[in-house]
């Protein structure tokens, strides 16, 4: 994984936590 994956990565995983949690749009 490069420097440039990285952030992209995690850019991805919040995107998945949001639409698995509701919750958190309403934030």
């Amino acid at each position: 994984m490069t420097v440039d994956q990285a952030p992209r990565r995690g850019v991805a995983q919040l995107v998945t936590s949001a639409r698995e949690e509701p919750q958190v749009e309403r934030l």
